[in-house]
């Protein structure tokens, strides 16, 4: 699966883990979503078209250019919202399996 080719460069699953252990605990419910995604993104269940929106919310979180940089006070607060807006779409394919490993794995 290809990502768009603006995120391509950022989106790998290394970079992924590495953007996620860089946020502080204050930002626990932003690695949420976002982990919460990246299984949704694993799962064979979930539609090629969602998980195309959920690489393209992952990509944006990623990388360093954002609407608001990441760096400023409140910085996340586009990414955060980037990721709500895909989880909402995807949340048909949630299970509470998804949410205790997210759950456990954000904390």
């Amino acid at each position: 699966m290809k990502a768009n080719s603006s995120y391509s460069s950022a989106y790998s699953k290394q970079s992924f883990w590495q953007k996620i252990r860089t946020l502080s605990g204050a930002y626990r419910a932003l690695k949420y979503k976002a982990i919460l995604l990246w299984l949704l993104l694993i799962d064979d269940e979930v539609p090629f078209l969602v998980k195309t929106s959920i690489i393209t919310a992952l990509g944006y979180l990623i990388t360093p250019i954002d609407l608001i940089p990441d760096f400023l006070p409140g910085g996340l607060i586009d990414d955060g919202a980037v990721l709500a807006g895909v989880l909402k779409l995807a949340d048909s394919y949630v299970t509470s399996g998804m949410q205790e490993e997210a759950e456990r794995m954000s904390s």
